[in-house]
């Protein structure tokens, strides 16, 4: 693991992690607008159309992050009777669009479903204290390793001493990564705050391996 490690009799190494929770205060929406008509022309003017009203009402909400693709023209086609048979010309555009004041996220939805968006991608929530929480989960992850060691090395009449190396440890992988088809699941030292957390809540996960000399 390390190239300059000592021999693991005069070191211990251990793994330290944890994970903390936040409520989310930005959500991101992904819509789209589709209109088929039998011409290219009045499928780009239709949803041209419905493009205007939905970004008046995001004007009216008083939302300005949005990001629009271009409008797309595309062939529709649908079988019946495993006959293929022409629809006409889909034009299509996407938005995502973030909500900052999320409490406001299901008006918004609904309102732009009312002004002409007939198609809803998803939804995710996000949090923009994501780069203090890692930096805390990151903390508390290396504090729960020398914990383990401490623990180790008391039993064993000996101390902890000097950190030797530390390896970044990205949680997400060990939670959902497997090999032979063993799933390995993440073991959080540091759960943060008992107590019920919010289904919706953002968990921030920290994890390292980190290797100490051990005194007498």
């Amino acid at each position: 693991m390390y190239s300059n490690a000592p021999e693991m009799s005069s070191g211990i190494k251990v793994y330290g992690s944890a994970v903390l929770h936040a409520v989310p205060d930005t959500a991101s929406i992904t819509a789209g607008i589709t209109r088929i008509e039998s011409e290219p022309k009045e499928a780009f003017a239709a949803a041209r159309t419905g493009a205007q009203a939905v970004r008046q009402y995001l004007k009216t909400c008083e939302i300005s992050e949005v990001g629009t693709s271009r409008i797309n023209l595309e062939e529709e086609w649908r079988h019946e009777g495993g006959i293929p048979r022409f629809i006409g010309y889909q034009a299509k555009l996407s938005y995502n669009i973030i909500v900052r004041e999320i409490d406001r996220l299901e008006e918004i939805i609904v309102g732009l479903m009312d002004a002409g968006a007939n198609k809803l991608g998803s939804v995710s929530f996000e949090t923009t204290r994501l780069k203090e929480l890692r930096r805390e989960a990151r903390i508390r992850a290396v504090q729960a390793a020398r914990s383990k060691a401490e623990v180790y090395a008391s039993a064993a009449g000996l101390n902890v001493g000097e950190v030797v190396a530390i390896e970044d440890v990205n949680p997400d992988i060990l939670e959902n990564g497997s090999s032979m088809h063993v799933r390995r699941v993440l073991n959080i030292e540091d759960a943060g705050d008992v107590g019920a957390v919010d289904p919706g809540a953002i968990s921030v996960g920290a994890a390292v391996y980190i290797l100490f000399h051990l005194q007498p």
